[in-house]
C-alpha cells in the first residue's frame, strides 16, 4: 500500500466518523477503521472488512495498552507520542509484521523491549572479577617491588637510581595492569556455559598483564618479563575472541513454539596456484517444539539442485513421502514430535570441486625482492553478492625465520599480529557487495616463501550454502499452518589455501 493511499485514508477518517453515536467502527466500500478514544488522541485500526472484527478489537485494545504503558501510563497527549515515537514504532512492529497480528501479549511486549540478557550479565561479572584480580594482583607486585628496591639498596646498587628504577616500572606497570583490565561495553553473545563458569570461579593463574617489571643493576627481570608476555598474549586471544562471538553471534530470533534450525559447516582446501582440491559443506535440519498440542507437524521443504547433495532422513521420517513431496513427516501419523527436545530431522552433504562454489575466494601471492625481504599481496574477492559474511578473519602464517611484526602497506580493514600463533590476522566485521573484494600489501625480512602457507580463513553467515529452505508448517491431521520460527547458521570448520 503505497504512502499516498494511507494518508488519503487517515484524512477521511475525521470526516467520517459520526456525531452522537457510540460505535467505535466505520465500514466503507472496501475499508473499515475500528478506533478508540484516548484523550485528546484516536488509536485508528484499518483493515478491509472481511477481516475478523473481535480479532481487529482486541488488536487494537493492545496497541492502546502498550503506547499508554510506553509514553509513562496516564493521560496519552501528543507530546509525549512525540517524545517517544521510536519506542512506540518498535512496539507497532512488534504486534503486527506485514500486516498480519503476531501472538504477543502485553508482558511480553514489556520483556521484548526492556531486551534483558543473561549473557551481558554474565560478561559484566567477568569484567568485574578482572578488575578486582587486577588490583590485588598490582597490590601484591606493588609489595614485591617494594622489598626488591630495599633489597637492592642494602647490596649498594645505589638508593637513587634504585628508587627512579622503582617508580618508572612501578608506574609502567599500573598502567599496563589499567589496560590491560579497562572496562569494556558488556558484548551480547553466546558463550559455551563451562567456560563462562570456569571464568567465574577464582583464577588461580596470573591476570594477564604488560610491562617488563623493574630493573636492578641494568639487569633485565626475564622471568617477569616472559611471564607479563606470555599472559598478555592470553588476555588479547581472549579479547579477540570474545569480539569474534559478539559479531558472528547468532541474531536474536523470536522462538515461537516451532521452532528449525539449520546449521551447516563448511571446509575448503584451495590451491595456491588455482583450484579447489576439496570443498564439503555438511548441514543438517533441528526441529525444536515448545508446546505439546502443536507435536504432530509436516514441514515441506525447498530442496533447489539436489545433483550434488547427499540427504539422509532420520528413521522415522517417511523417507518416501520426502523423496516424492519434499515433505518431512513422521511415518506413524499417531505420533508427535518430543516436547522441548531438538531432533535432527535429515543431513545433507554437499561436495564439489568447482571454483564457483567457492564462497570467497582468497589470492596469496609473495614475491621476493632481492634484497633480503619478501613483498606478500593478498586480496579477497566475495564469489556471489546475495552472501553475507560476518566476523571474517583471515590468518596468514609469518616465516619464524622473521621479525615479530612486517611492515604494512596498503590494507583494506582491520589487522592485529598474533605473536604466540606468529601469524597476521586480516580482520572483517562483515563482507557483502559493499565491500566484496579487499586487499593487504605488507613486506617481511625473509626469503621463505613457503612459510606464509597455509592460509586459513574463519567466518559466519545466517543464510544457507546449500538451497535448503522451510517453505511452511502444516499439522499432520487437517493441514492447518502453523507458525514457526527459524535460525539459519554457517561456518567453516577448515577452510585453507595450500
Amino acid at each position: 500500500m503505497p504512502r499516498s493511499r494511507i494518508e488519503g485514508l487517515l484524512t477521511s477518517f475525521p470526516k467520517l466518523m459520526p456525531a452522537g453515536q457510540q460505535h467505535t467502527t466505520i465500514d466503507t466500500e472496501t475499508i473499515r477503521y475500528v478506533y478508540q478514544p484516548m484523550d485528546t488522541l484516536y488509536m485508528v485500526l484499518i483493515t478491509n472488512r472481511q477481516s475478523n472484527i473481535v480479532q481487529d478489537i482486541d488488536t487494537l485494545h493492545l496497541f492502546a495498552r502498550a503506547a499508554t504503558d510506553v509514553c509513562g501510563g496516564g493521560s496519552l497527549h501528543e507530546f509525549a507520542v512525540l517524545e517517544h515515537c521510536f519506542e512506540l514504532l518498535c512496539v507497532f512492529d512488534e504486534i503486527v509484521n506485514l500486516g498480519l497480528r503476531e501472538n504477543v501479549n502485553l508482558a511480553q511486549l514489556k520483556t521484548i523491549m526492556e531486551m534483558e540478557s543473561q549473557e551481558e550479565k554474565i560478561q559484566e561479572a567477568i569484567s568485574k572479577n578482572k578488575e578486582k584480580e587486577a588490583k590485588e594482583e598490582l597490590k601484591r607486585r606493588a609489595k614485591q617491588f617494594e622489598q626488591q628496591r630495599k633489597e637492592a639498596s642494602r647490596r649498594g646498587t645505589g638508593s637513587g637510581s634504585g628508587s627512579g628504577s622503582f617508580k618508572s616500572s612501578l608506574g609502567s606497570f599500573t598502567n599496563s595492569v589499567k589496560n590491560a583490565y579497562s572496562p569494556v561495553e558488556p558484548t551480547i553473545s553466546t558463550f559455551d556455559n563451562d567456560a563462562v563458569q570456569a571464568s567465574l570461579k577464582p583464577s588461580s593463574s596470573k591476570p594477564a598483564l604488560q610491562g617488563r617489571g623493574m630493573k636492578l643493576g641494568g639487569k633485565k627481570d626475564r622471568s617477569a618479563s616472559t611471564l607479563f608476555g606470555q599472559d598478555t598474549e592470553l588476555a588479547q586471544e581472549l579479547d579477540t575472541k570474545l569480539n569474534l562471538e559478539a559479531e558472528t553471534s547468532q541474531p536474536d530470533v523470536y522462538r515461537e513454539d516451532v521452532h528449525i534450525e539449520v546449521e551447516e559447516r563448511i571446509s575448503a582446501v584451495v590451491n595456491r596456484d588455482g583450484g579447489v582440491e576439496a570443498l564439503e559443506v555438511k548441514g543438517e535440519l533441528t526441529l525444536v517444539v515448545a508446546d505439546e498440542d502443536k507435536g504432530q507437524l509436516q514441514l515441506r521443504i525447498d530442496l533447489g539442485d539436489e545433483s550434488n547433495m547427499q540427504i539422509k532422513t532420520h528413521p522415522h521420517i517417511d523417507k518416501k513421502r520426502f523423496q516424492g513431496e519434499h515433505v518431512l513427516a513422521l511415518k506413524d501419523a499417531s505420533r508427535s514430535f518430543p516436547v522441548n527436545q531438538p531432533v535432527g530431522l535429515f543431513k545433507w552433504r554437499f561436495v564439489s570441486q568447482d571454483d564457483a562454489s567457492l564462497p570467497l575466494s582468497i589470492n596469496c601471492w609473495p614475491t621476493v625482492l632481492g634484497d633480503g625481504r619478501t613483498e606478500v599481496n593478498i586480496e579477497y574477492e566475495l564469489e556471489s553478492e546475495d552472501l553475507e559474511l560476518k566476523g571474517v578473519t583471515i590468518s596468514i602464517p609469518l616465516p619464524a625465520d622473521g621479525p615479530a611484526r612486517p611492515v604494512i602497506g596498503n590494507v583494506d580493514g582491520d589487522y592485529t599480529i598474533n605473536t604466540r600463533t606468529q601469524t597476521l590476522e586480516w580482520q572483517f566485521p562483515i563482507i557483502d557487495r559493499s565491500n566484496k573484494s579487499g586487499s593487504l600489501e605488507f613486506t617481511l625480512e625473509t626469503d621463505d616463501i613457503e612459510g606464509f602457507f597455509p592460509v586459513s580463513v574463519a567466518f559466519v553467515a545466517h543464510m544457507p550454502f546449500c538451497d535448503v529452505s522451510i517453505t511452511e508448517a502444516l499439522r499432520q491431521s487437517s493441514g492447518e499452518p502453523v507458525v514457526f520460527s527459524k535460525a539459519v547458521t554457517l561456518v567453516t570448520d577448515d577452510y585453507r589455501i595450500v
